[in-house]
């Protein structure tokens, strides 16, 4: 059997009906479809971008409702244009058509050139482009029925550029004279696209929604970074030139991080190839960062990734739709990943509306790939901020340790003059001050205060080295290594003790705080440094160098101690510590709001 091959019977507005449903875009985005096809007009005729000057104006009810949405730029259409381009539907080739019905090799922001049709049929009640090109006026549109056509007399219409201002309202639209002498010399004309009662949609409705949710549009931002887009409510005349938030980047990544893609990639076992003869770069991924979250509604959007073709994005994802991160950083990172190789025409990944790519397994590696880059990122982000924030908690940490090292002198002292654990004052004391004297003293039926001055002191009998009059703590990562050449941090490592000493720092009295230990990392890390726990664990810390440097003492001075005569010195000792600081440190030990 042969099948004879017929032409295929389309009702074409069932067809668009069916195919429109998908293209029921909120105003934003189809405003961007518009902004597109107006640089494409720049393009195709060669004007610079600085010259590119497009005006959105909206008609607004008394309640800032929007009821009419323009689209207006200085670059005309002729009727051949709009019959061979704008009329014709599904064309890859539509966008591209120029003036002078030639398919132009330049690449085009219009895709298939769909987008900004069907968002006049399918968005609003009616709507027009009315275009001035070299003398004629055409107006072009669809009707209630979303039937489209030219106006009865508006077509190819021989009319000065004078009355073609006045008919289209251009002259009560404030626009400068630069740009309406263009028109009025019939160099480029003007193409005006309007959308008469918009249909609702979510979250555009308003004209300040509007406006933000046009600059937070992935296809309108990237032109209004580099065009000049303005916008207006008519009929006031102020025009406002829109912008995109400047984003400062945090310290530390100030530049844009760049990621090469694989020529393949691993999916599941599959090896998914990424290059090939007619795209031999592989897609590159430029990520960004951001001081702040990309929250906010002056910022939605933005937390994305843009993926762009050989020219504009053809798809464009938020982060958390690319799935689930290690890292809790990704509101700070934003980026673009240029993959020409999506538009392949073996493999076309993009859809007509360039919002999100066709599923496929290069679609899948892609996305893959962009994810684990930014898991990458987002890691060294953390991994720098759990830093960042250990320094600012270790800065406090200093001050708090200043604050026990002035207590411990003054209850040293203290507890001297009570003579707490002697009958008379000795002049060794923790760490050799000779003014100060043993906190420990002698233990009865051992040797005497006579003795331990004799044995102890800062002179060490016959040794004319002089020790610390008392130990000085530090704390590790933060302070200065005294005893170091070189000007810098000493870190301790989380397998010293929690109070460390070198062999070098004995006879120097230093003790070091080690702040890498598990627990304190801990702590600071869940409660921070201005939580009483922390504080608290600085204080322990300080018991237990008193509790050192009196057992220390006490075995220089009594020579047959026993395991009793220790445990019953610890015991005295934290009993008089924990006593004292409860008078002394209330408030640093247990105040939540407690402020050096």
């Amino acid at each position: 059997m042969k099948i004879v091959a017929e032409k295929p019977t389309i009702d074409i507005n069932a067809a668009l009906d069916l195919i429109g449903k998908d293209f029921r875009f909120n105003h934003a985005k189809g405003i961007a479809e518009w902004i597109k096809n107006s640089v494409d007009a720049y393009n195709l005729s060669d004007v610079p971008d600085s010259d590119q000057n497009i005006i959105i104006s909206f008609v607004v009810s008394s309640n800032d409702y929007v009821q009419e949405i323009d689209v207006l730029d200085f670059v005309g259409m002729s009727k051949e244009k709009i019959d061979q381009g704008f009329k014709v539907w599904f064309s890859p080739e539509a966008a591209q058509i120029t003036n002078e019905s030639i398919l132009s090799q330049k690449k085009t922001y219009g895709g298939h050139g769909n987008g900004g049709k069907f968002y006049m049929r399918q968005m609003f009640q009616e709507s027009l482009a009315t275009t001035y090109f070299y003398g004629r006026l055409n107006v072009f549109g669809f009707n209630k029925n979303k039937q489209y056509g030219y106006d009865e007399k508006y077509k190819d219409y021989i009319i000065e550029p004078e009355e073609a201002i006045r008919i289209t309202g251009l002259d009560k639209r404030g626009l400068a004279k630069p740009w309406l002498d263009n028109i009025l010399s019939k160099s480029n004309g003007f193409s005006l696209i309007q959308g008469i009662r918009p249909k609702k949609s979510p979250g555009t409705n308003y004209r300040i929604q509007l406006a933000e949710k046009i600059i937070q549009n992935p296809q309108a931002r990237r032109l209004i970074m580099r065009k000049e887009v303005f916008i207006q409510t008519l009929p006031e005349l102020r025009l406002t030139k829109l912008t995109v938030p400047r984003i400062s980047p945090k310290a530390g990544f100030e530049e844009p991080i760049e990621y090469v893609c694989p020529p393949k990639i691993d999916l599941f076992g599959k090896q998914i190839k990424m290059t090939n003869k007619n795209y031999p770069d592989p897609p590159k991924l430029t990520l960004y960062t951001s001081e702040d979250p990309l929250k906010g509604a002056s910022r939605f959007g933005i937390n994305s990734i843009d993926f762009l073709g050989e020219i504009g994005i053809v798809a464009s994802y938020q982060i958390h739709e690319l799935g689930r991160f290690s890292s809790g950083f990704t509101d700070f990172v934003y980026g673009e990943c240029i993959c020409p190789i999506m538009e392949d025409e073996d493999e076309d990944c993009v859809r007509n509306d360039r919002e999100k790519f066709i599923n496929s397994d290069r679609t899948d590696a892609l996305l893959s790939w962009v994810q684990d880059c930014i898991d990458e990122l987002t890691s060294a982000l953390e991994l720098k901020h759990r830093k960042d924030k250990k320094q600012r908690d270790l800065k406090d940490t200093s001050s708090f340790n200043q604050i026990l090292n002035t207590w411990k002198n003054r209850f040293v002292k203290a507890l001297l003059k009570e003579q707490l654990f002697g009958d008379d004052i000795g002049r060794t004391g923790i760490g050799g001050d000779e003014d100060i004297g043993s906190i420990i003293g002698r233990s009865p039926g051992k040797k005497t205060g006579k003795r331990a001055e004799k044995k102890g002191g800062s002179k060490g009998g016959q040794e004319t080295k002089k020790t610390p009059a008392q130990p000085n703590v530090l704390i590790s990562s933060h302070d200065i290594d005294p005893l170091s050449e070189e000007e810098k941090p000493y870190d301790c490592d989380p397998r010293q003790p929690a109070v460390h000493q070198r062999p070098i720092d004995v006879s120097h009295g230093i003790y070091w705080i080690n702040t890498s230990k598990p627990l304190a990392s801990k702590i600071l890390t869940l409660e921070g440094s201005d939580s009483p726990r922390w504080r608290s664990y600085l204080f322990q810390r300080y018991v237990d160098i008193i509790v050192k440097e009196a057992i220390f003492e006490l075995g220089k001075r009594e020579l047959d101690l026993t395991a009793d005569d220790v445990n019953r010195k610890i015991d005295e000792i934290i009993s008089r510590v924990s006593d004292q600081a409860t008078e002394d440190l209330e408030g640093f030990l247990f105040d939540i709001d407690y402020k050096l």
